[in-house]
C-alpha cells in the first residue's frame, strides 16, 4: 500500500507527464489488483514514451508488453493503436 501511495504521489507531482513514473504507478495499481487503472497508467506511459524525440524503441516495447499484461488481465483483447 504504500508503494502504492509513493507512486501515486510521484505520477502527481511530475503531473502525469513522466513516462517511467507512469510506468511504476501502473505496476504499483496492477500488483494491488486494479488491472483497470493500470492499463490506463500504462496507455499513458506508451504515449509518452512514443512523443519523446529520441524514442527508445525498446522501452517502448517493453512497456507496450506491460500493456498487453494488464489488458490481458482485464480479459481484452489490446487493439494496436500505441504503434511508435
Amino acid at each position: 500500500l504504500f508503494a502504492l501511495d509513493a507512486a501515486r504521489r510521484a505520477d502527481e507531482i511530475a503531473q502525469e507527464s513522466d513516462m517511467q513514473v507512469a510506468d511504476t504507478f501502473a505496476r504499483a495499481l496492477f500488483l494491488m489488483g486494479n488491472a483497470t487503472l493500470a492499463f490506463r497508467a500504462q496507455q499513458r506511459a506508451v504515449r509518452l514514451a512514443m512523443s519523446e524525440s529520441d524514442r527508445d524503441l525498446h522501452l517502448i516495447a517493453e512497456l507496450r508488453g506491460r500493456l498487453r499484461d494488464y489488458a490481458a488481465a482485464l480479459g481484452e483483447e489490446l487493439l494496436d493503436d500505441t504503434q511508435p
